[in-house]
């Protein structure tokens, strides 16, 4: 997840993100993705949070390094880390890379 965006309407929260997924989902696919999201915010958060996410593909190789997708058919480089999420890397506009 990167460039975080949260504005505050009253007692509502808009919440703009961008979310990487793999460059080879098919669109369908990558909604299915956005919208299990979204579900989860809701869930954990409740409905006074109006979550809109964008998705970006990934970047090979440079996304290959932090992505945890064990079955990934197509790996360009080796798993090197966990992203440890936190303000810093989640507001700016452009995509983690190790």
């Amino acid at each position: 997840m990167h460039n975080l965006r949260v504005v505050k309407y009253g007692d509502h929260l808009h919440v703009d993100c961008h979310v990487t997924l793999p460059w080879y989902f098919p669109l369908e696919d990558a909604h299915d993705e956005v919208d299990l999201i979204g579900k989860l915010i809701k869930e954990q958060l409740g409905e006074k949070i109006e979550f809109f996410i964008h998705a970006d593909p990934c970047v090979r190789p440079l996304s290959c390094g932090i992505c945890p997708m064990q079955n990934c058919k197509e790996r360009k480089a080796e798993f090197v880390k966990r992203i440890v999420w936190d303000m810093k890397n989640v507001l700016p506009d452009r995509k983690h890379r190790v």
